[in-house]
């Protein structure tokens, strides 16, 4: 087994009792080489079947040993999709050991051990807000915050108000001010809106003025 020599983060132990090349849990994986599946094109088919759906996830770890065969990626890319396994693409026998430690790793755990943290605080949030207009940081948005009191007093300050604020500049100012009143569509596309809008009000003055004729 390739593999094991760089398994170094999680325990494992071998055994002869198990169906698929590697088992962490309810997951699973079948190891095969772009180079091996190529001579052996149905190798990877049988270990499929003989897998079965004994497990909630069930991995083809490939390892792209030739990157210019892409025939047979394509190949092993839809055999993986027909079969509802998930193609995981390494680019050496290291970096698929690293995939099975994760594996391992989060093994039990649930999906929020992944995912991203959210904010539930008002400032962290509106920092992250601010923060995307260019050059404004989180000093900046405590001092706008400590000025106007709220998100909405920020709003409806002007240019003349922004400027007043310690450590923020002209350019800043009008960044910030353009960011929170200009429309969210382009020029173009709101003469296209218009020229919607106005059409449809005139059709509707022509209607009525024929009706009342």
């Amino acid at each position: 087994n390739p593999l094991l020599k760089y398994i170094r983060n999680v325990k494992w132990e071998f055994s002869q009792d198990i169906i698929p090349d590697y088992s962490m849990g309810s997951t699973c994986a079948l190891f095969v080489s772009v180079k091996f599946h190529f001579r052996h094109p149905t190798h990877i088919s049988k270990r499929i079947q003989e897998v079965g759906r004994n497990f909630r996830l069930r991995i083809l770890l490939v390892f792209v040993d030739d990157e210019s065969n892409l025939a047979t990626l394509q190949e092993l890319n839809k055999i993986a999709f027909a079969c509802d396994f998930t193609l995981v693409l390494a680019w050496s026998n290291a970096e698929c050991a690293r995939y099975l430690e994760t594996f391992k790793a989060y093994e039990g755990k649930s999906a929020t051990a992944i995912q991203e943290k959210v904010e539930t605080e008002f400032l962290p949030k509106l920092t992250s807000v601010l923060t995307n207009v260019r050059s404004v940081n989180k000093t900046d948005v405590i001092t706008l915050m400590d000025v106007f009191g709220s998100f909405g007093g920020i709003c409806r300050a002007s240019e003349q108000e922004l400027v007043l604020c310690p450590g923020i500049g002209d350019k800043k100012v009008k960044r910030l001010h353009r960011a929170l009143h200009e429309p969210f569509l382009p020029p173009e596309s709101r003469a296209k809106v218009a020229r919607v809008e106005n059409g449809g009000n005139s059709n509707s003055n022509n209607e009525a003025g024929e009706e009342n004729s």
